[in-house]
């Protein structure tokens, strides 16, 4: 059974989340009547950490919604920089 709060909330998901899916946050999402909803594009199930690594901007504006329970800064999307990527080399006896 779900569950209604109107306890201020900032939910945050991640789009690369492999142990929480994107699902649970959009299906929670309505029951948190005074919510706001991030999506990390990139992120993971750390995604709040990503967020705040990833972003000055999103960072201050957690940090002023913690601080005043305000969420008028909060974006609706963080976008991560791109992953470099790094192929390893062959070693011996690979193709």
């Amino acid at each position: 059974k779900n569950f209604e709060t109107v306890i201020p909330t900032v939910i945050v998901y991640g789009t690369w989340d492999v142990s929480t899916p994107q699902e649970n946050a959009l299906e929670l999402a309505p029951f948190f009547k005074k919510s706001t909803l991030v999506k990390v594009v990139g992120g993971s199930h750390g995604s709040l950490d990503d967020a705040m690594k990833a972003s000055a901007n999103f960072r201050r504006a957690v940090m002023k919604f913690a601080q005043t329970g305000d969420m008028s800064d909060v974006p609706a999307q963080v976008d991560l920089p791109a992953i470099d990527w790094v192929v390893p080399k062959a070693g011996p006896g690979t193709r």
